[in-house]
């Protein structure tokens, strides 16, 4: 089984925060949207990585690294079980 993690997080700078994913993870997807909190509107990235049940400390580690570095109030990490194949090489 694994799991789809997704660290959901104001974009204070994209850079900022794919520089502390890429030190830990080889593989991940950066989307950037808009998002609210505390009722305004915001830039927002959500950072997904398909990964193994062992990988949760892990991102909540990166998560917890963005939050702090960032220093923002929270950052939400969603963790899904999925069903995962590659296709091609």
């Amino acid at each position: 089984m694994y799991y789809k993690y997704e660290i959901i997080t104001e974009n204070t700078g994209i850079n900022t925060a794919v520089n502390q994913v890429k030190k830990h993870l080889f593989g991940f997807s950066v989307t950037k949207h808009f998002g609210f909190w505390s009722g305004k509107l915001e830039n927002s990235i959500t950072i997904t990585y398909i990964g193994s049940k062992r990988d949760r400390h892990l991102i909540r580690r990166i998560a917890e690294n963005i939050r702090s570095f960032d220093e923002q109030d929270s950052v939400l990490v969603v963790t899904t079980k999925v069903k995962m194949e590659f296709m091609g090489d």
